[in-house]
């Protein structure tokens, strides 16, 4: 990908039903059949077609090698998001680009960036008693000609 924000997108709107994590690295996804992890620049989607223990052992393994090769294994999010309050809500983090990121991931919020075409934010779900609250990172890309 072209940057760490980007492989992260892809990550957090693709990660999905996560049975369990690993202290590999901060953003991984692991399912019996899939690895999943945005480390740097790089998204990582790692299938099997199995999905037994000892194939999502050997996807595991297979992701750790890889990870291995890489020099910078950091992605800086937004400090508001490091608080401890949200530390068990934040494998719902998103990064959410543009109008068509936003219509496949984070329609409800459609409206207020319809007059807008050049955004990116982090947006994190966080469960309440009465429901949830979206906290949101909003960059707002100026072009200057």
């Amino acid at each position: 990908m072209d940057s760490a924000e980007a492989a992260f997108g892809i990550f957090s709107v693709s990660r999905y039903r996560c049975t369990k994590s690993d202290t590999l690295t901060k953003f991984i996804c692991i399912t019996p059949y899939q690895v999943q992890a945005a480390v740097d620049q790089f998204y990582f989607s790692i299938s099997n077609n199995k999905g037994n223990p000892e194939a999502q052992d050997l996807s595991v393994e297979l992701f750790s090698r890889l990870l291995k090769q890489i020099k910078n294994k950091s992605l800086k999010i937004p400090e508001v998001f490091g608080k401890p309050e949200y530390s068990t809500n934040l494998d719902e983090l998103k990064f959410i680009s543009g109008k068509i990121g936003l219509s496949n991931n984070f329609s409800r919020w459609d409206e207020f960036f319809e007059a807008f075409s050049n955004y990116s934010f982090y947006v994190l779900p966080v469960k309440k008693d009465v429901g949830f609250i979206n906290i949101g990172v909003i960059k707002m890309h100026v072009l200057v000609h």
